[in-house]
């Protein structure tokens, strides 16, 4: 019976140990309670053939950093400031660690940009790639290589360009910001650069500096309703780029409520560098109602000029168009008078050859200051009479006047009491010896009759328009 056992058992095992032999490649021997495995190669079950990097890599992007062409040192971000149609170089390094316990062959390396640091992928502008071996725990350092970054001639794109590589970027309010960042990959294991891990990528930001013209200055001269203004105007450039031999037009416009009433648009070639003034003059007719006004000066109107800003060409100032004077404006006429030595001042061009003829005494002396014949508004009378010293007297006081003269006095003239634009002093001179007096309206008329003829000055006594 035991035997009988016994071979039953040793058939049992046989049987089993052929089945397993038959369907599986590794053989399980159960020999003295051990547990053996093998595949027919090491006794450590290990792989006889190469290690395959993709199953154990372990890529990572130590750092991504850039610097401007002939600089010594990379940076994490940097600004070049251009103008329109220049360029700079800059080249960017990656720094990459295999920390796996296996070496990494024929990784890529590829560097991309993009301009916005919302998400970084594969689908943005590849500029340079690089195939590397990196062994197993070794952090290596490549290289971009030189890349062109250029103004275009408006100034309102950069593109970025390496090789056929490139990419074009918007300009906006002067500025145009780009990043770097790296694009890693091995057979499936892929390594994009984080955009929230400032270490993981570069900026590149490109401040485009253009001409900034402005009106610097805007002013006119008295304006009275259909007669001609004087305008003056300037424009300035406000940034580091200059502009040579550019056709530059100013328009100047009048407006009423928004309403244009009158334009001119004058154009000149210029060349100005920072901050350099040109001034200009024009003269305009103002056939337009009494009133308020507003003079706009745009320059640049025709947009021959790519600038900066184009938001600040403009500048107004108000004007106001004055009636008409009521009285007409004329230039006064000064007589002498041989035998008393007194001075006459008469607005009526008739008394030229009148009153010689009726006082011989009296001769013409040219014309003197200028005055209205009619009170217009600001202006007050001038009174004249003859005075205790037999000789014309002039005044803005009627009672002083009165009080001064041995008749009543008249309205010889009307004249200003104040400083106006476009007015001028009118001086009274007193001759203590001929006891007579003159009235002059330029400085230099009246230091010659001091220093030459005996005059004592008296003071300014009005205003006459010019």
């Amino acid at each position: 019976m035991k035997k009988l056992i016994t071979l039953c058992v040793i058939l049992l095992l046989f049987t089993t140990t052929q089945s397993l032999q038959a369907g599986c490649g590794n053989v399980v021997y159960f020999s003295s309670g051990e547990t053996i495995s093998g595949d027919g190669g090491d006794s450590n079950g290990g792989n006889n053939g190469d290690n395959e990097a993709n199953s154990s890599d372990d890529l990572t992007i130590k750092s991504c950093k850039v610097k401007i062409d002939n600089e010594t040192s990379y940076q994490h971000s940097i600004s070049k400031t251009l103008g329109v149609n220049d360029y700079f170089v800059i080249d960017a390094e990656a720094r990459v660690k295999n920390k796996s316990n296996y070496d990494s062959y024929d990784t890529d390396i590829d560097y991309r940009i993009d301009h916005h640091r919302d998400k970084f992928d594969s689908n943005d502008t590849k500029l340079a790639q690089d195939t590397v071996d990196i062994p197993a725990g070794d952090t290596i350092t490549k290289h971009m290589g030189k890349t062109t970054v250029k103004v275009s001639n408006d100034g309102k794109t950069i593109t970025v360009s390496k090789g056929d590589h490139h990419e074009t970027f918007n300009v906006i309010n002067g500025i145009a910001t780009f990043y770097i960042f790296l694009d890693i990959e091995n057979r499936g294991d892929e390594d994009i650069s984080s955009e929230t891990n400032h270490d993981e990528y570069a900026k590149v930001t490109v401040i485009v500096s253009q001409p900034d013209l402005i009106v610097s200055g805007l002013s006119t001269g008295r304006v009275v309703q259909n007669g001609n203004v004087q305008i003056n105007y300037s424009i300035k450039n406000i940034t580091e780029t200059g502009i040579r031999n550019k056709k530059v037009c100013t328009s100047i416009r009048l407006l009423n409520s928004n309403s244009l009433k009158r334009q001119e648009t004058y154009c000149d070639s210029v060349s100005l560098t920072k901050n350099k003034i040109k001034y200009y003059t024009v003269s305009m007719s103002m056939p337009y109602s009494p009133g308020t006004y507003t003079l706009r000066a745009t320059v640049d109107n025709t947009q021959n000029i790519n600038e900066l800003n184009e938001n600040n060409n403009i500048r107004d100032v108000s004007m106001t168009i004055d009636a008409p004077p009521i009285g007409q404006l004329v230039s006064t006429m000064r007589f002498y008078n041989k035998r008393t030595h007194s001075h006459l001042y008469s607005t009526r061009a008739s008394d030229i050859a009148s009153l010689p003829r009726k006082w011989p005494d009296w001769q013409y002396h040219g014309k003197s200051f200028k005055a209205f014949t009619k009170q217009r508004p600001g202006t007050v009378p001038v009174y004249a009479c003859w005075s205790k010293y037999n000789t014309h007297k002039y005044s803005r006081s009627w009672s002083y006047a009165k009080k001064e003269c041995t008749q009543n006095p008249w309205i010889a003239f009307y004249e200003y009491p104040n400083q106006k634009p476009n007015t001028k002093p009118v001086r009274q001179l007193w001759h203590p010896r001929l006891q007579v007096y003159i009235y002059s309206n330029g400085e230099a008329d009246a230091n010659n009759l001091v220093r030459y003829h005996g005059f004592e000055r008296h003071g300014i006594v009005w205003y006459a328009p010019n």
